[in-house]
């Protein structure tokens, strides 16, 4: 690999040769906005609207992303980054880690924190490290494997750092905790969920115009300024979008992970990527303390409407009403998703089709289970965020990698996993 060396820019051969043909050609400019680097080195896996939200990559609307890091173990397939037996990324010790947004990202001249009066952006309310959803490690320090007493600053342009402060054997060490030694598996940048004004003075940064492209750079930094790990990424923002699914452990996890006394907390605490026994059926609803004691839990998902039927572009957004599903009595590896608009509280066959759900894996066996529950939904203003879809499913008897794909007409798709053993 190349490390750079942030002060001098110069490019350091460390190891291993590799035809210039493998190199990212990338216009260089002030503060490293982009480098030469391989494209085997890429460490983003991919940046996705967060999931607590359903307009993150639309055109003009607040910046709320997710960048989502391959495992740090190259063996790792890629669709197992967030499965916790996998580590994640690191800043190493002494290090740093960079996150800048390029192209037709804009920092927002108009952007206020409600909180200071200042415009700078804060730890945990406008950047996380997330090792899944609702799975932080905080900026905070503590006792607790959440923990990992780190700090923010920003340019006042484009570019945010988060720094360590732990102390040890007075050395400077790298993030603290358990959830960290495991590794960082997501960055999320927002607006401070917990602001309640409606206009984009909530927002630090406000994505470019609908079919314009904007560019993420992630720089990991070791404590002799050169660059460890490497990665970018384009997206192009949508002019609008239709309803909208994701991946949530709202409800289930730990509250106040953010707070230094908060210490119940456990590593993994989350209902997607499960490691279960064959034939397990996980239909679990409820949140227990500690979270372990619930397992196996039913997934759990977020509904979002189209990003034209949401009175404003912040949390909370409003969800989809009444959706549930029915399961093919043919195939219960598959069901279909509904939106009960024959208003007989029953999700079926004459209910408005929104989309499907499916399960795949070793068993063919393998089966969605019933729900009878619909969805509810705020509206947009006041009340929860989005409609939370509870799915419980059951794996089959060969050990394995079960998916559950579901898909929203006119909308997006997204995939989880289960692992028999």
């Amino acid at each position: 690999m190349f490390k750079i060396n942030k002060n001098s820019y110069k490019i350091t051969k460390v190891s291993k040769s590799i035809h210039l043909s493998k190199l990212i050609a990338v216009p260089l400019i002030l503060g490293l906005s982009s480098l030469n680097v391989f494209a085997g080195d890429n460490i983003i896996l991919d940046v996705v609207s967060a999931p607590v939200v359903g307009n993150g990559l639309v055109g003009g609307a607040p910046t709320e992303f997710n960048v989502l890091f391959r495992s740090s173990d190259p063996t790792v397939a890629n669709s197992q980054y967030l499965d916790p037996a996998n580590p994640g990324q690191f800043i190493p010790v002494g290090g740093y880690l960079e996150i800048e947004l390029g192209g037709s990202y804009k920092r927002n001249p108009d952007y206020i924190d409600a909180r200071t009066g200042g415009n700078s952006i804060a730890p945990n309310r406008n950047i996380i490290l997330t090792t899944a959803p609702q799975g932080p490690i905080v900026a905070t320090a503590g006792a607790g494997v959440q923990h990992g007493n780190w700090r923010v600053s920003d340019d006042g342009a484009r570019t945010m750092t988060i720094t360590p402060n732990g102390i040890n054997a007075n050395n400077i060490t790298g993030l603290e905790n358990a959830r960290a030694a495991n590794g960082f598996k997501v960055v999320h940048v927002r607006p401070d969920p917990r602001d309640t004004r409606t206009d984009l003075s909530r927002a630090p940064f406000i994505n470019g115009p609908a079919g314009s492209f904007g560019r993420i750079y992630i720089r990991i930094f070791d404590a002799n300024g050169m660059i460890d790990q490497y990665g970018h990424k384009e997206v192009q923002f949508t002019r609008a979008n239709g309803p909208q699914i994701s991946i949530t452990n709202v409800g289930v996890t730990t509250s106040r992970q953010g707070n230094s006394a908060t210490v119940s907390t456990e590593i993994d605490e989350s209902v997607h990527y499960q490691h279960v026994p064959v034939n397990t059926e996980l239909t679990n609803t409820l949140k227990s303390t500690p979270f372990s004691a619930g397992t196996p839990y039913a997934l759990r998902f977020l509904l979002f409407a189209g990003s034209a039927s949401q009175p404003d572009p912040f949390i909370p957004q409003k969800g989809l009403p009444a959706v549930g599903y029915f399961i093919n009595a043919q195939h219960p590896n598959k069901a279909t998703l509904v939106q009960d608009t024959n208003n007989n509280g029953v999700a079926d066959e004459h209910d408005l089709e929104l989309g499907e759900i499916k399960i795949s894996g070793p068993d063919k066996n393998a089966a969605i289970l019933a729900n009878p529950n619909l969805t509810t939904s705020g509206d947009g203003i006041t009340g929860a965020n989005g409609s939370l879809l509870i799915v419980p499913v059951k794996v089959g008897t060969l050990a394995g990698e079960y998916k559950i794909q579901l898909s929203m007409d006119n909308g997006n798709e997204i995939k989880t996993y289960v692992i028999a053993e």
